[in-house]
Order: C-alpha cells, then structure tokens, then sequence
C-alpha cells in the first residue's frame, strides 16, 4: 500500500506504518533510494521505448495499442514536469546505444 510520507502530495513511497522504509520480501532500504523527489522545478527526463513491430525471426507480431499506451505515458510524464523522449521501433544494438546516450 503506498503510503503518504510527509506533506508533498506528490512524494509518495511504501512505508511501515509510521516509518519511512520501504520493504519487499527481499530487502529493506531508505524511502530516498526508491522514491524520486518530485519537489524540483526540473524533473528530469522520461524515455519511452516503443517497440511496435519486431524482427520477423522473433516470431512476435505487432504490438496493437502500443501507440495509445505510449500517449498515454508521454501525456502522464509531461504533467509531471519530465522532458519526453520517444524512440520507435529500435533493434536490440540501437536500444543499447540509446541507453548509453541517456546515461550521459
């Protein structure tokens, strides 16, 4: 259950009653670990990976509705304050790249 942790209605993290620590089944850690702070002016930025059609060898087929989800989060992200980027249709090598490029 996600848990309000102080006044900020937009920083929120899953909390025992009271404290602010996360807990899984696995590991314990601080909420400032597994919570982005959403009190900056500047969120910072939201890449989306749309990958519609696959390479025939997968034998996967085209993902229909993946545009609409993929509005939907650029539409969600944007109200957010983050900088969308949207990259379609990457080959595995491209996807790296990219990954790389946002890393700085």
């Amino acid at each position: 259950m996600l848990k309000q942790l102080n006044s900020n209605p937009l920083l929120f993290c899953r909390s025992e009653e009271g404290g602010q620590i996360w807990h899984s089944r696995n590991s314990s850690m601080e909420y400032k670990e597994v919570c982005y702070d959403m009190n900056h002016k500047r969120r910072g930025y939201c890449v989306i990976f749309n990958n519609i059609n696959f390479d025939p060898h997968t034998g996967l087929s085209e993902r229909k509705g993946s545009e609409s989800s993929c509005e939907q989060l650029k539409v969600l992200f944007s109200q957010f304050g983050f900088i969308i980027s949207i990259y379609k249709n990457l080959t595995v090598q491209e996807l790296k790249s990219t990954l790389n490029e946002c890393r700085g």
